[in-house]
């Protein structure tokens, strides 16, 4: 059945062509060929396969060609699929480096707030302490019975609530 025919008899025109010219480069040049070439079956499937061709002259003089096919379709489609999956990993690895870096901007500004919330806390109960002694009152380490407070003015408690708000002494 094949005696007589060529690849154009059973292959698509432009593979059949890719499989002349590699078959006519081996014979003209004398060595080997390895290429990755397309191969469409008898029921329209289109394969991936690499050939091995090589040229060798036989006792009488004639040279003959050898070809060896391998089909790699699986092994591309699986190389594929390996180099997708190595993209997306690299994406999600550079997006969850931008998320930590934000992550970390806000630790780091919640940080600086804490501190200067509790330096202006250190501060307040110092000036505490101080406004405390100057009015003669106990430590506050000390019980003291709320009868025992003197009465406030009214700039006493004026005083007082700014040195609440943060307002210093002076």
């Amino acid at each position: 059945d094949v005696i007589g025919k060529s690849d154009f008899d059973y292959f698509p025109p432009d593979q059949a062509e890719v499989f002349w010219n590699k078959d006519d480069e081996v014979f003209s040049s004398g060595e080997e060929n390895v290429n990755e070439e397309y191969l469409t079956d008898k029921d329209g499937v289109t394969h991936t396969i690499s050939t091995k061709k090589a040229s060798f002259t036989q006792y009488d003089g004639q040279r003959i060609l050898v070809g060896v096919i391998r089909n790699i379709t699986e092994e591309r489609r699986l190389s594929k699929a390996l180099a997708n999956s190595y993209n997306q990993l690299q994406e999600a690895f550079v997006n969850l480096q931008g998320r930590l870096r934000n992550v970390q901007a806000h630790i780091s500004a919640e940080m600086t707030r804490t501190e200067a919330i509790q330096e202006l806390l250190n501060q307040s109960s110092e000036e505490f302490k101080q406004f405390t002694t100057r009015l003669g009152l106990p430590k506050a380490t000390e019980q003291v019975a709320p009868q025992s407070l003197p009465r406030m003015s009214r700039r006493e408690q004026q005083v007082f609530m700014l040195l609440a708000q943060g307002q210093r002494i002076k």
